[in-house]
């Protein structure tokens, strides 16, 4: 069933979700970023590193007008993705 779940955030839905860390709303980058703490633990080790961590670098660099910092927001991002990822391996 967990390799079922993996299958369908891969294929169906991450590909929807990243259209937002484009979107010319603030806002809404804001919210894509804070739901990668959810679908990044059932991301394939290939997605994260090749996709989602592009994205994370261009939204660092071309997001100045989020309601956290940038910086703070992705570092808040990467310890929770990291204690969810520890937690699964436990």
């Amino acid at each position: 069933m967990l390799v079922h779940v993996q299958s369908v955030v891969e294929e169906q839905i991450y590909p929807n979700v990243t259209t937002g860390f484009t979107d010319s709303n603030a806002y809404l980058r804001e919210l894509t970023l804070k739901s990668m703490l959810t679908l990044a633990p059932k991301l394939s080790q290939r997605t994260l590193s090749n996709s989602l961590l592009k994205f994370l670098a261009k939204l660092q660099v071309s997001c100045t007008h989020l309601l956290l910092p940038p910086l703070l927001l992705l570092q808040w991002l990467y310890c929770s993705i990291a204690a969810a990822v520890f937690l699964l391996l436990l």
